[in-house]
């Protein structure tokens, strides 16, 4: 699983996202490994990005995480 192995998950997300940048998933699952290292800028920059994206019900997080 990506929490057994972060920095590898994290390496294969970046790789879908330089696919598809666009990849609603990627910044996603990259954004909960972010949250489990707590990385909390990283995670901070997908959340803001995914809601850009389009992404529903991100504003929680980013209420909690981009302070």
């Amino acid at each position: 699983s990506a929490l057994k192995r972060p920095s590898k998950a994290i390496s294969d997300f970046n790789r879908a996202i330089e696919i598809n940048p666009e990849s609603i998933e990627a910044y996603t699952n990259r954004a909960i490994t972010y949250r489990f290292i707590k990385s909390y800028r990283r995670l901070c920059l997908d959340l803001q990005t995914m809601k850009k994206l389009g992404a529903q019900q991100v504003d929680d997080w980013i209420k909690e995480y981009c302070k």
